[in-house]
């Protein structure tokens, strides 16, 4: 299967488990932040791999290569349907520069967030279901996507 089709697969998974668990009213923001962010991977096929989903709940999620860390990674919660993580688990281990230029891009699109160094980057899907947002999302995700932990630079 090529890379559509597997984030296909593993969006339905996510979008019905997201369907069973959260709320009903952002619903339609989840399906189209979530269709923003497979549309922004298939943009960058050439760069991007998939990531099998992992654990019990369905994930969706792309890396530079299959043995790299995740770029993004997003997977169902009840309070909102769902949210995106930014380098899962590896994000404290930015470079200062790296970390502020994610951050700083983070918080243009969904003000109300704060982060401190050791936490994780993760934004509620529905915030990026609008246009203004994703396009103020967008740069966090070139940075992650371009940033030294994801290109596995020792």
């Amino acid at each position: 299967m090529d890379l559509r089709e597997l984030l296909a697969s593993d969006l339905r998974a996510f979008l019905e488990r997201a369907k069973a668990i959260g709320p009903s009213n952002s619903y339609d923001a989840l399906e189209d932040a979530c269709e923003r962010l497979v549309d922004w991977t298939l943009s960058n096929s050439g760069v991007l791999v998939h990531r099998p989903s992992t654990g019990a709940d369905p994930k969706v999620g792309v890396a530079r290569g299959k043995k790299l860390p995740f770029v993004w990674r997003f997977y169902p919660r009840q309070d909102d349907g769902g949210k995106v993580t930014l380098l899962p688990t590896r994000a404290s281990a930015l470079r200062d520069d790296e970390w502020h230029r994610m951050v700083n891009a983070i918080r243009n699109a969904a003000p109300s967030l704060a982060f401190a160094r050791e936490d994780s980057l993760d934004v509620g899907l529905p915030l990026l279901a609008s246009d203004s947002a994703w396009q103020r999302f967008r740069p966090a995700l070139e940075a992650a996507m371009n940033s030294s932990i994801a290109r596995g630079d020792k």
